[in-house]
């Protein structure tokens, strides 16, 4: 069954295609998180809500909140735990708030306001390499389609990193790369 917004409205699409895989370091948290807005054009993908979208990469949850007016710091209230995420403006109802589809490590979980027009969360997965088939455990689930291709990328992400040598770049992965792919003898 689709996920739907508070507004009873089915949200899941595909909001970028598949160009190319980036290299995963060119996605670090350690980076700028302006680069993840370069996603359509790097082939990450993302499952779209009437909130805002998320994404993921083998180490990290991305959420994205845009706002319609510009905003203060100070105006946001953003709580992140191991478990629960709780975000939205002083005062009002959370824009987003539940429990996450899996634990993450909440000391390393940071947010951002970008040019005062939109919030940047990065989740740092307690369980690299896990593909979340949705944000909160009841909540945001992507789209069949959306997801099969989260899983395509996080197997090649997967085997870039093992295989630094290589270049995965124009790669597409098909056959058994559901959880992660197939796992080699080291």
């Amino acid at each position: 069954m689709p996920s739907v917004n508070s507004y009873g409205q089915n949200q899941d699409i595909l909001c970028f295609s598949t160009a190319s895989f980036p290299s995963y370091k060119a996605h670090s948290r350690y980076d700028s998180v302006e680069q993840t807005h370069l996603k359509g054009q790097s082939g990450l993908i993302c499952a779209s809500f009437e909130w805002g979208s998320w994404w993921q990469t083998i180490q990290e949850v991305f959420i994205e909140i845009p706002f319609r007016q510009i905003v203060d710091v100070k105006q946001i209230v953003c709580k992140i735990t191991n478990s629960t995420i709780t975000c939205g403006f002083v005062g009002q109802q959370p824009l987003l708030s539940g429990n996450l589809f899996s634990l993450i490590k909440a000391s390393e979980s940071t947010w951002s306001l970008h040019e005062k027009k939109h919030m940047v969360m990065c989740l740092i997965k307690a369980s690299p390499g896990t593909c979340w088939h949705s944000l909160m455990t009841d909540n945001w689930k992507a789209d069949p389609l959306v997801l099969d291709e989260m899983e395509r990328n996080l197997t090649i992400q997967r085997l870039q990193i093992e295989n630094p040598g290589m270049d995965f770049s124009s790669a597409d992965i098909s056959g058994n790369y559901r959880n992660g792919g197939p796992k080699f003898p080291a």
